[in-house]
């Protein structure tokens, strides 16, 4: 995902495998900040960033992150080089696009998985006796609408992120 900031001046790329963000100088062509969007650059657990939008005066940057069920909060200071993940306010499963709604304060976010529909898959109980296979697009999207947080509601948010990672479970297990 590419998203312009609104003066024209930079023009960020989401790095989805690499759970980082490039900023480049439209004047130079340049990258001259890397953002990363996880709050640990060495943790285990991946972001996924794959979708941008910006604040109207282009101060903040919201990143949907698939992997973390989350969407960064970034303070975009590129000029300063000092950019940095705010926080994480916690929206549906596997957030892929993001809009800033500006009239109304908050961010749209489409979640790519959500419910399940049917047919059911195989194994799952009240699957078709005939079922067969397994289809990875059964589920419907969803969407979160999400107030913009204040600073003191932000850590909040992003200690519910971490906690809904169950990152501690998932390290015990290796």
């Amino acid at each position: 995902s590419l998203a312009l900031s609104p003066d024209g001046r930079w023009l960020v790329c989401a790095n989805a495998g690499s759970d980082n963000l490039s900023v480049i100088d439209t004047r130079t062509d340049r990258v001259v900040e890397t953002i990363w969007t996880r709050a640990n650059p060495a943790d285990l657990l991946g972001a996924s960033p794959n979708a941008l939008a910006f604040a109207p005066d282009g101060e903040e940057l919201y990143v949907a992150n698939g992997t973390q069920n989350a969407v960064a909060v970034v303070e975009f200071e590129p000029a300063e080089r000092r950019s940095e993940l705010e926080g994480l306010i916690p929206v549906g499963w596997f957030p892929g696009a993001i809009v800033f709604d500006a009239p109304r304060r908050q961010l749209c976010v489409a979640n790519i998985k959500g419910l399940p529909i049917e047919p059911k898959a195989y194994d799952e109980p009240g699957a078709a006796e005939d079922a067969e296979g397994f289809n990875t697009h059964h589920y419907h999207g969803s969407l979160s609408l999400v107030p913009l947080p204040s600073a003191e509601e932000l850590p909040r948010l992003s200690q519910t992120v971490y906690d809904n990672l169950r990152r501690e479970r998932i390290e015990a297990a290796l």
